[in-house]
């Protein structure tokens, strides 16, 4: 067009309802005229925009006398299905006890009970869902499905105390034991009930917020990788020499660095919230166990059993022990009547339009499995520690699991029986955090001096593990300690990821010679 450039946008694209204001901003540059709505403007502005039904254009024309609308969608949330559903479910409780209140409006006192008590709960109730509506439409996905959860509380409590309202001034106007069944609609609730657990099973079911069930029509809220990366593992032409397994921390090692400095080809399979369990289950999984494994683990072995049971795929089930399989289908049928997992649901199926489902700090993963992640500001850095040192629980590691210890023998057994070596680390945290877990706490620096110990009785008495302790690798200064190094207290960037490697490449090197000299015997 000429040259001509232009840049049309509002601070948002959400209103609550029609009448609520936003502001319009515009740029624009070698062009004849502008008008905004219809009105001449200059080429640089900001100006506030009622909704009142019409959405706000930008109507430019350029050097070549070439003209161009441009719109901009304004989505409106209170005139919505939603909206429209719970004043259905008020209409429908006045309907179905019509009768009664049409006999307690007869005594004045009640009637004046009623409409005041109406007017306050309704009050109340506008109130909260005004409040509650507005995060909806311009906070992010969890604030809005968590305000949408609360909403649907109070519309329950609402009718709820509408009913009770009716049942208390129906008592006082005289109605007897006999006829309480002719006055509350027993049956139909029951059938009303039943219906809502159908429903909500079936949106749950079919939408899949947080991914728990087979449905992938909508992508969940959550990062779920067990399923995509043990898939990946399967998918791949050969057995890779090294498969590197642990939590979010070692998805920044990469295969291609790996093998550049190696020779060695590897896949990442690191998964959020990894543990020996998980790394248990993925061995289970595999037909014939690469040379070697390079496995992140935690000081005390803990465990975190809840973390596969909502977020594992079904496929795993057969492949858990007994205990964690039962977890999982516990979870699973609760889920499907978890009033968050509905809010979630309508939050995903109604808005989506509106935000993006998946953050945008969320890693990017290659097909080796390795994970890109923009990094951070200092100042970025500097906040995430602070929140993370003042969100150190109270109990931290006090003793290494025995369940995870079982875990870790069957884990050798199936590495000793593929003549398989383990190299197992332990991820070097911000030395500003670890120190603070470290400070005057005997109790968790007595669990670090168990678990080492426990460790080094391992790489004794099996010659094909080993254990590289990097916890106190970033208080050497080889690590950057800045936003170039870490991302937040735990998780480190690609660039020390590699600093890890390199010094963990002799130590491969090692358990891949043992590991092909004991399959040629």
């Amino acid at each position: 067009m000429a040259g001509g450039q232009v840049f049309f946008a509002t601070n948002r694209s959400v209103v609550l309802q029609h009448g609520d204001c936003l502001a319009l901003i515009w740029s624009v540059s070698n062009i004849k005229t502008i008008h905004l709505n219809g009105e001449p403007q200059i080429g640089e502005g900001e100006k506030p925009f009622c909704i009142q039904g019409d959405q706000p254009t930008l109507t430019v024309t350029f050097q070549d006398d070439s003209k161009t609308t441009y719109h901009l969608s304004i989505f409106v949330l209170l005139p919505s299905w939603l909206t429209a559903t719970i004043f259905a479910l008020a209409c429908g409780v006045i309907l179905l006890n019509r009768n009664q209140i049409k006999k307690i409006s007869q005594h004045p006192l009640n009637s004046l009970a009623l409409i005041g008590l109406t007017v306050i709960i309704s009050a109340i109730f506008l109130t909260e869902t005004r409040l509650l509506t507005d995060i909806i439409a311009n906070e992010g996905w969890l604030l809005a499905s968590g305000a949408l959860e609360k909403l649907f509380g109070i519309v329950t409590l609402a009718l709820f105390g509408f009913l009770l309202l009716i049942a208390i001034l129906r008592n006082r106007a005289g109605s007897s034991p006999q006829n309480a069944s002719a006055y509350f609609p027993f049956r139909l609730w029951i059938i009303g009930v039943l219906l809502t657990i159908i429903i909500v099973s079936g949106i749950i079911l079919f939408v899949n917020p947080r991914g728990m069930y087979v449905s992938a029509a909508y992508k969940p809220h959550q990062l779920l990788l067990r399923q995509s990366k043990t898939e990946g593992y399967f998918n791949l032409s050969q057995t890779p020499d090294i498969a590197i397994m642990g939590s979010s921390r070692t998805f920044t090692i990469s295969p291609d660095y790996i093998e550049g400095q190696s020779v060695h080809t590897a896949y990442n399979m690191a998964v959020e919230g990894g543990r020996i369990e998980d790394m248990l289950i993925q061995a289970r999984q595999m037909d014939t166990l690469p040379p070697v494994m390079l496995i992140e683990i935690q000081q005390g072995l803990p465990r975190e059993p809840n973390d596969i049971a909502f977020r594992a795929p079904l496929t795993w089930l057969r492949y858990m022990s007994y205990d964690t399989a039962l977890l999982t289908i516990e979870k699973r049928l609760k889920g499907l009547l978890d009033l968050s997992q509905l809010s979630e649901a309508i939050y995903i199926t109604r808005y989506q339009t509106i935000y993006q489902r998946q953050p945008e700090e969320w890693p990017l993963f290659e097909s080796n499995g390795f994970a890109h992640r923009p990094l951070v500001t200092e100042a970025q850095l500097e906040q995430s520690i602070l929140l993370d040192i003042g969100n150190i629980p109270p109990v931290r590691c006090d003793h290494i699991d025995q369940k995870s210890q079982d875990d870790m023998s069957e884990l050798i057994g199936l590495a000793d029986e593929q003549k398989t070596s383990l190299v197992f680390y332990v991820s070097p945290w911000h030395p500003l955090y670890s120190n603070a877990l470290l400070k005057d706490d005997p109790q968790y620096q007595g669990c670090q001096q168990l678990f080492t110990e426990y460790m080094a009785t391992l790489t004794q008495n099996h010659e094909q593990i080993f254990f590289l302790d990097f916890s106190q690798l970033a208080q050497t200064g080889d690590l950057d300690l800045s936003s170039q190094g870490y991302y937040d207290s735990q998780h480190m960037t690609e660039a020390n990821s590699q600093r890890l490697i390199d010094r963990a490449l002799p130590t491969l090197q090692t358990a891949y010679t043992l590991s092909a000299q004991r399959r040629q015997l």
